[in-house]
């Protein structure tokens, strides 16, 4: 029973996470969203190189103030697919709109997608150079540099853990945006993966890759394209160097410096299992930090079944717990 499982647990997690992103996902953009705020969209926020430029979007609350609270939303994606676009009819877009109706300023940014020449801690970079670039131009576009917390789904979730828990100087991007800081106030974490190793699952012993590769050829080699678009090498080629670069970018590993965390969570994902978020919580809790995990009962992976009424219900836990700590700054966590 054990083989027939990781069989199927390694055919959910890479046939969803990687090969998905080679085909086009129809969806429809939020029209909500925009008409329900101040909208300044596909602002180049950092050139990365020649050929390509890094953008965000800016939705402001229609009420007047002269400084709102920002939350930055991290888009999921597997690290090789997704955008910055807020989709229409899901929870986010309804946490998005309770957000604005709360007078909270959400900024949505596309980062480097993992791939042939792109590995981490690339999009880490980006993440945080959104940072920076909001501290930098804050007075502009209202935004409180004080009052900054990131929210990302799978891995989002990740990318924001990661970039929330490491030190300030730590991947450091722009050479322009490095003289300002990417520290944040909280981090909504949305079923992001917190412990790489187990989720590439890199210590699966020979018996049961030799499983794998009779039962699901395809599969191996699925993983291999992702682990290399991860890391830029190769588990057969060198496995300690892969373990060591999943080890030095998981969250799980750097809670001593951790800010305030909201963690949602379904205990029917099979793509990020439970376990990644609880191993989080307990840590977190071990050394005093502020950590709920609140379970979505019968929820998979991106919540795609849940109702309307599970819906909003998530969209105003998420923006209680952006409100409680976006009356706090950065300094005010440690």
């Amino acid at each position: 029973m054990k083989n027939i499982s990781l069989i199927r647990i390694l055919t959910v997690l890479f046939l969803i996470s990687f090969s998905s992103g080679f085909f086009a996902q129809k969806y429809e953009i939020s029209t909500a969203v925009p008409e329900y705020s101040q909208a300044f969209t596909n602002i180049i926020y950092k050139k990365a190189d020649d050929t390509t430029t890094l953008k965000l979007d800016i939705y402001l609350p229609k009420k007047k103030s002269e400084r709102f609270p920002v939350v930055v939303q991290i888009h999921g994606g597997g690290w090789v697919q997704g955008n910055k676009d807020i989709v229409k009819g899901n929870y986010i877009e309804k946490t998005v709109l309770r957000l604005l109706e709360n007078g909270i300023a959400v900024v949505s940014a596309d980062y480097r997608l993992a791939g042939k020449n792109v590995h981490f801690p690339t999009p880490a970079e980006d993440c945080k150079d959104v940072i920076r670039w909001i501290r930098k131009n804050a007075s502009e576009y209202h935004l409180d540099a004080d009052r900054i917390g990131l929210w990302g789904e799978s891995a989002g979730g990740h990318l924001a853990l990661l970039s929330a828990f490491t030190p300030d100087q730590q991947f450091p991007g722009d050479r322009a945006l490095f003289p300002y800081s990417a520290k944040v106030n909280f981090v909504v974490d949305d079923y992001g993966p917190t412990e790489l190793n187990q989720l590439m699952m890199t210590n699966a012993g020979k018996f049961k890759i030799l499983l794998v590769k009779l039962f699901a050829p395809k599969l191996l080699n699925i993983r291999s394209k992702l682990i290399f678009a991860l890391t830029g090498t190769s588990l057969d080629k060198q496995p300690e160097q892969v373990r060591k670069i999943f080890h030095h970018y998981s969250p799980l590993y750097y809670t001593e410096n951790a800010v305030p965390v909201w963690i949602n969570q379904g205990n029917k994902d099979n793509v990020v299992p439970m376990r990644q978020s609880e191993m989080l919580q307990k840590k977190l809790l071990e050394k005093n930090k502020i950590c709920t995990l609140y379970t979505v009962k019968g929820a998979g992976h991106a919540f795609p079944d849940i109702d309307e009424n599970t819906q909003n219900d998530l969209a105003e836990k998420i923006t209680g717990f952006v409100l409680q700590y976006s009356l706090k700054g950065p300094e005010d966590q440690f």
